[in-house]
């Protein structure tokens, strides 16, 4: 797995969190799910993705507490929500731009050492 890969699986892990919140709705989140968007939290950290980690932690401050509250906000965690869709978006693009830029890198490397062969 090369570090493409790598990102790709912590994407898709957080792309399907945000789709489970989603479903169930900011104020009937489960237990469950709070917990697994706090570990996705701590592993996005581990991997130096240090906007990305405290986007969510953000997104998990607004919605832990509204499972209790009988007046829910929308605001804030809404903006919080389409926030991290935006930059997910920007970050699925940068992935495959950095993964392409490699790959045409390398064919160039190639081409270079090919032609020094010869």
């Amino acid at each position: 797995m090369d570090q493409y890969d790598a990102v790709d699986k912590v994407y898709d892990m957080v792309c399907k969190q945000l789709e489970d919140i989603c479903q169930s709705g900011f104020d009937t989140v489960q237990e469950d799910t709070l917990k697994q968007l706090h570990n996705l939290v701590q592993l996005v950290q581990q991997y130096g993705m240090d906007y990305l980690s405290e986007l969510l932690e953000k997104l998990y401050q607004s919605i832990a507490p509204r499972r209790h509250q009988f007046e829910q906000k929308e605001e804030g965690t809404v903006l919080m929500f389409a926030l991290l869709n935006q930059y997910l978006y920007v970050c699925r693009q940068q992935i495959e731009y950095d993964r392409a830029a490699a790959y045409y890198s390398q064919d160039q490397r190639i081409e270079e050492i090919a032609k020094q062969l010869s």
